[in-house]
């Protein structure tokens, strides 16, 4: 039988295919973090899976992991240059199907250049609370970007939500339902009966140094508590170099915070398992994937405006500060030093991802929605 080819759109992942490429390290979130692994799982199942990457060395094609890795530019090129280089090469493709995630310029120009001019089915897949109004996309992408944007998600074939919550709140401000809940995959599976034997002691932060992930409020965090231990990990945000300075300048200064910058994924499991709480301080995110990395590493979480899906109040996984200083302050006091508390946030959190994020699960949804949709 012929295998569905699929492409994914995500130029900026290819770091996660090949670690000796430094070049796009400040480019790595969540979204490409989740078109990664989806892109390996989809590879396992029967499809012709194609990724789309810039590059800074070597640009001949290679299969990583069974994905057919499309190497369209380089990443010092020109934008105009690497547009055209980028819509050459999906042509070329072919694919019946072309999966996006995350919101951009870029983005927007090629599914309408897919949808209008190829005439392909187009796949969106939401990444972040940032996308579901226009006012929340102005605040962070601009307006010509978002208004373009509007009209990317009107004119996708297809659109995914990552939670219940986020595609409730697109329908309602963008006027058009998601198709599907995908829920993202989280890849390493523990034992649920695994007893910790690292202590757990650290504080721990994990992001990019962008404005909207709230870095200020984990270095108040640190000030006000100089008995404890913080690790702060994320390299700066390409766009907002000044204010990641900024933060890294002051992180920098303050003697019981660890600043790490950038952690390969193979080696910060080690922060998650030593850590007794995690720290999300951002305004907004999608479902992040460092909130349920370190869920699956038993760290309680405390977060300042970030629940999605009620899930750490609903799962008993930690604290939720709806947004209140005062709240979040109060709450890390009532559980920095609990242990018997910490330990059944992080053992519920744990159950939660186990059960609901497993790649086994997740892979099987996306195969089976893919396979419906091109069926």
């Amino acid at each position: 039988m012929k295998k569905h080819k699929i492409c994914f759109v995500v130029p900026g992942a290819y770091y996660l295919f090949n670690p000796e490429e430094q070049s796009d390290v400040e480019n790595i979130g969540g979204a490409q973090y989740q078109a990664y692994l989806i892109s390996k799982e989809l590879a396992k199942k029967e499809f012709d899976v194609h990724f789309t990457v810039f590059y800074s060395a070597n640009p001949n094609p290679e299969i990583i992991g069974g994905v057919s890795i499309i190497k369209v530019a380089k990443f010092k090129e020109h934008i105009v240059l690497k547009a055209y280089k980028l819509l050459k090469e999906l042509k070329k493709v072919d694919a019946s199907l072309y999966i996006f995630r995350s919101a951009d310029f870029g983005v927007a120009i090629v599914l309408l250049y897919l949808r209008f001019f190829l005439r392909k089915k187009v796949f969106y897949m939401l990444a972040s609370e940032t996308e579901i109004s226009l006012g929340s996309s102005i605040s962070n992408l601009g307006i010509f970007t978002s208004l373009l944007m509007q009209l990317a998600y009107k004119k996708a074939n297809y659109i995914s939500a990552q939670t219940h919550q986020q595609g409730l709140l697109f329908k309602e401000h963008r006027k058009r339902s998601p198709d599907y809940l995908l829920k993202n995959i989280v890849p390493e599976k523990l034992d649920l009966n695994y007893e910790p034997i690292i202590e757990k002691k650290y504080i721990l932060w994990v992001g990019r140094l962008s404005k909207l992930k709230n870095a200020e409020l984990f270095l108040e965090l640190a000030k006000r508590n100089p008995e404890e231990s913080f690790i702060m990990i994320g390299p700066e945000a390409r766009k907002e170099k000044k204010y990641g300075i900024r933060i890294k300048t002051a992180a920098l200064k303050q003697q019981n915070i660890q600043y790490l910058g950038y952690v390969a994924n193979n080696e910060i499991s080690n922060y998650y398992k030593q850590s007794k709480i995690y720290i999300l301080s951002s305004f907004q995110e999608g479902f992040s994937n460092t909130m349920a990395e370190a869920m699956q590493h038993r760290c309680a979480i405390l977060s300042f405006m970030v629940n999605p899906d009620n899930i750490i109040s609903e799962q008993k996984a930690g604290y939720f500060s709806n947004g209140s200083k005062d709240a979040f302050f109060d709450q890390f006091t009532k559980m920095k030093n609990e242990q018997t508390l910490l330990a059944e946030f992080g053992q519920n959190g744990h159950q939660y991802i186990n059960h609901n994020h497993r790649k086994e699960l997740i892979a099987y949804d996306y195969a089976a929605y893919i396979h419906s949709i091109l069926s």
